[in-house]
């Protein structure tokens, strides 16, 4: 899930306006609506980045847009950087005034694994609670076979994760799951 780093609208004024800058190690996007420009005019994006600590910061990406834009959101590609980066916008050609130009720069980069076992499968159930219950129902100790009800423990044998009514042929007609 994308998280905003920055974001402004610019004014433009004809020079190269730095955006945003950050020294964080993500992997960015930037998002610039152009859909200010009418035809005869153009906006450059540039984001700049450093190789090593110490280096020189180099033009890492250049996109320039001339005219209106049918699809007017503009998104940078991926960079990955863990020194470094910074975003630039200039308004090449204009018609009769320079433009506003909304921006946001995101980070993209992947989300916390606490973000994931947090996510709901299915119903309220979480990607933890899944695991959990596969582990208890695949792996862990079980009790009351032949019987009509068969439980499931969780690995630490503290509590049972699956209790299950079954009827006589072992089809399931009741299920409690405990993914806690």
């Amino acid at each position: 899930m994308p998280t905003s780093i920055a974001s402004g609208t610019n004014p433009a004024d004809g020079t190269e306006q730095d955006l945003a800058a950050d020294t964080t190690n993500k992997t960015y996007v930037l998002k610039v609506d152009t859909a200010n420009l009418v035809n005869g005019e153009a906006v450059e994006l540039r984001i700049y980045t450093k190789c090593l600590n110490g280096g020189a910061e180099r033009l890492a990406y250049l996109a320039s847009y001339v005219n209106a834009q049918a699809e007017p959101m503009k998104y940078s590609p991926k960079i990955p950087e863990d020194i470094s980066i910074r975003c630039t916008l200039k308004q090449t050609a204009y018609v009769s005034a320079y433009k506003d130009f909304p921006w946001k720069l995101l980070d993209v980069g992947a989300p916390a694994v606490a973000d994931i076992l947090a996510g709901v499968v299915e119903g309220s159930l979480t990607l933890t609670q899944v695991m959990r219950l596969m582990l208890a129902a695949l792996a862990e100790k079980s009790s009351g076979g032949g019987t009509t009800t068969v439980k499931f423990r969780d690995h630490a044998d503290s509590k049972d994760r699956i209790t299950a009514t079954v009827d006589s042929s072992g089809n399931r007609t009741a299920v409690t799951l405990d993914g806690s």
